[in-house]
């Protein structure tokens, strides 16, 4: 067993792309049930800059639609269906794929005999668009671009379930600090989340904040806001509303219309305090 105590960072590529995964993890799957998703068009009132996505533009059966028209952007521009189909399965499998290698860590742990003392957190640093709104890879502000799993065993003291607070990704320093008793920067900003591993019911963040190069997004149970500026003092140029109780998929932009103006101001206000550090 180990005597000393460790820390290891096991960090996967995939599911990236490209999607390459072994057959089996492909076989997993079966290509006639693959659907898109039903959210599968760009709002028409959506900012146009939220239609732009350029990682896949690179690949071999995508790169020839860039390169006649390198200003195709998911308003201009949508995958054809076997295309679609057959990214959708290659994500998977590369999911699968990863999901298989965490499994044999956590077994080595087992065989080890560490897995009694050994805190495990698994999680990632972003979502990933699968022609949801006409889109794919990450580089925006929707949620599904934004929103991660986050899981988190602490032996003695977690307790199964499923939390629905919010969280950012600057909690996790905070909290590995306090599971390991060691002292925390001043600077940090994130919270510690024992209190939410101890207890999956505590709702400790009711809001999480993002931001991708020029664009922010605050996001809520309710309303999810996004906003994008040339420039930090700069003039708004776009801005998305989101009504996340009727319009989970995110449909349907909301920051036409007049009678959303005050919320948009406070929700814009609270983007301006996150960044105040």
């Amino acid at each position: 067993a180990q005597k000393e105590s460790f820390f290891l960072v096991a960090g996967f590529l995939k599911p990236h792309l490209p999607f390459n995964a072994p057959a089996k993890y492909w076989e997993m799957y079966d290509r006639d049930k693959i659907t898109p998703p039903i959210n599968n068009k760009f709002p028409i009132t959506a900012y146009k800059g939220a239609g732009n996505w350029y990682e896949l533009a690179r690949y071999k059966g995508v790169q020839k639609d860039f390169s006649d028209n390198p200003s195709l952007n998911a308003i201009s521009f949508t995958m054809d269906v076997e295309m679609t189909t057959s990214l959708i399965h290659g994500y998977y499998a590369c999911v699968s794929y990863i999901d298989q290698q965490i499994g044999n860590i956590l077994q080595s742990l087992e065989d080890l005999d560490l897995s009694k003392n050994t805190v495990v957190i698994i999680t990632s640093d972003h979502g990933f668009s699968l022609s949801d709104h006409n889109r794919w890879s990450k580089h925006n502000l929707f949620k599904v671009e934004n929103h991660v799993p986050l899981f988190v065993r602490v032996p003695g003291l977690s307790s199964s379930g499923k939390s629905d607070s919010f969280v950012e990704l600057i909690d996790l320093y905070p909290t590995i600090c306090e599971l390991l008793g060691i002292e925390k920067p001043n600077q940090l900003e994130g919270r510690s989340l024992l209190e939410n591993i101890k207890d999956p019911n505590l709702i400790s963040r009711t809001n999480a904040y993002s931001r991708y190069t020029n664009g922010d997004m605050y996001i809520s149970d309710n309303y999810a806001y996004s906003e994008w500026k040339y420039s930090e003092e700069g003039k708004i140029v776009g801005r998305m509303l989101y009504d996340m109780k009727n319009d989970p998929l995110q449909m349907e932009n909301l920051s036409h219309l007049e009678k959303y103006e005050t919320l948009m101001d406070s929700l814009s206000n609270n983007i301006k305090l996150k960044k105040i550090y």
